[in-house]
């Protein structure tokens, strides 16, 4: 397929609103809009660069002229340390407890 027949990208409000439940973002109707336009400008920016004649440019490649240097891995003291576990709302131990932000489908 031709890049130039690509079909148009755009998203529609039902999809935001499947793609809201699924990353579990609570979205206000009124906000629908406001999240909406840009998004799909985006999208028709994206479209826009698709029509761009690429042939003859040569991909873009992260050449390093040397590894990245490492530091040693070795255990630090941290005094502030305690002070933060006890500051947590909520603690089990060495640990914070945060709430699950991912719910178990009934469904699978």
């Amino acid at each position: 397929m031709d890049h130039r027949q690509l079909p148009k990208m755009t998203v529609s409000e039902e999809q935001l609103a499947a793609f809201c439940v699924n990353a579990q973002i609570a979205l206000k109707p009124e906000e629908v809009p406001l999240v909406l336009g840009p998004l799909n400008d985006l999208l028709a920016l994206c479209d826009k660069l698709q029509e761009l004649d690429c042939r003859g440019v040569e991909p873009f490649y992260w050449r390093m002229g040397r590894k990245p240097s490492r530091r040693p891995d070795e255990e630090e003291p941290w005094a502030d340390r305690d002070r933060f576990i006890e500051e947590a709302p909520t603690q089990d131990g060495d640990f914070f407890r945060v709430p699950r932000i991912m719910a178990e489908s009934k469904e699978a």
